[in-house]
């Protein structure tokens, strides 16, 4: 009984210390992109399969074969980017003019509640998962255009470099047990440079696009540092079982100055320093590998997974609570001769598809998915292209 309430108390304790309302702001999980995972509902907290598991489940170090990454470019295009990439080389073949086009029904029904981006990883990017253990280095490049208000857009382009390690440790049962329960924690951390463009839709005509506007609009420099944690148990290499705390506690300072330039050159002060953190995800989930008998000739993996993802966000978000239909998320993926893989899955309510091709050392995944922006099924959805080109040993 008193062990009951000893946990109990520090479940409490922990909970109260990670309240959102105690920081100044919120920040985004420091993340890398997986054309593989996306294609089949997202990351997978007992899917151990590639090297996407570093930031899954640090659990499954044990599990995962013994990978190394040393170089990887996965391109990622969101929303409806080739209609304005359209409107741009229908303005330039045109003698109307960029003011003209914009001004036309089409173009405003177009950048009217926008959303759009691009998202770039690596080319840094190293990586080792295996023997339990889990190491790497990466770089992330995001760029999203929005409409922030009415008939005025803004641009967010930023920038991630993170590094992170960690180990698993596999309880010590018997063999004739056939199952196994592994315990892993990961320390992650890293930089993040953010630099904000607004302007209306008349001023766009009139902006000089290129380095002075980089280095002389506001720009936000990120630090942090954290840990997550995770379980996995798994029963004759059928059946898994994972739990993961991702972000169990990551504080994060943001320093804002007025330019990346009056950073640089020490010309200035921060306009402002905010202490931060990045919310605790509690996710669980489980995958089936059944056995193939006569058909592993030619099928030479077949896994399904479902999972449940930040089930403590009621507590942490209240009234911006995600539906909790949006919360739920399940893949699957078939390998053909070791060679070619087929996925499909489900998250935030809708479909994700993806293939891809395994040439040993080289390998490519293409993923199409969707993403909600609501907080309600189908309130806000766009849909997304990742392509992945990796360089795996």
């Amino acid at each position: 009984m008193k062990l009951f309430e000893r946990s109990l108390f520090l479940l409490l304790f922990f909970i109260s210390l990670f309240s959102l309302s105690a920081y100044d702001y919120i920040e985004d999980p420091l993340v890398i992109n997986s054309s593989r995972s996306k294609g089949m509902g997202g990351a997978h907290a007992a899917d151990t399969h590639d090297m996407a598991i570093l930031f899954a489940n640090p659990g499954g170090f044990q599990a995962v074969d013994t990978e190394m990454a040393f170089a990887e470019i996965t391109l990622g295009l969101k929303g409806p980017v080739f209609d304005i990439a359209d409107v741009v080389v229908n303005s330039l073949n045109s003698d109307a003019g960029m003011e003209d086009m914009i001004a036309q029904d089409s173009t405003l029904d177009l950048l009217s509640g926008i959303y759009a981006g691009l998202s770039l990883t690596g080319p840094i990017y190293f990586g080792y998962v295996g023997n339990g253990l889990g190491l790497g280095f990466f770089q992330n490049t995001d760029v999203i255009i929005k409409e922030s208000a009415p008939l005025t857009l803004e641009a967010t382009v930023r920038e991630d470099i993170i590094l992170c390690g960690g180990y698993t440790y596999r309880l010590p049962f018997p063999e004739s047990w056939n199952q196994n329960l592994d315990l892993g924690l990961m320390l992650k951390g890293g930089v993040r440079g953010d630099i904000s463009i607004t302007a209306a839709y008349l001023e766009l005509m009139s902006l000089d696009f290129g380095t002075d506007m980089l280095m002389q609009s506001p720009f936000d420099f990120i630090a942090g540092i954290g840990f997550d944690i995770g379980a996995l148990y798994s029963f004759r290499d059928i059946f898994s079982i994972g739990l993961t705390c991702l972000d169990i506690f990551t504080p994060t300072t943001k320093k804002s100055y007025t330019g990346l330039e009056a950073m640089i050159d020490g010309s200035s002060d921060p306009v402002e320093t905010l202490n931060g953190v990045v919310p605790m995800t509690l996710n669980a989930g489980i995958s089936f590998t059944p056995p193939l008998g006569l058909f592993d000739k030619y099928i030479s993996n077949l896994v399904f997974l479902v999972d449940y993802k930040d089930i403590l966000g009621f507590w942490f978000y209240d009234e911006s609570y995600l539906n909790p239909w949006l919360h739920l998320s399940g893949g699957a993926e078939i390998t053909l001769l070791d060679i070619f893989s087929l996925r499909c899955g489900l998250d935030k309510g809708l479909f994700s598809a993806g293939l891809s091709t395994d040439l040993t050392i080289f390998n490519m995944n293409i993923a199409l998915f969707g993403s909600e922006l609501g907080s309600e099924p189908g309130v806000n959805p766009i849909y997304n292209l990742m392509i992945g080109l990796e360089f795996r040993i």
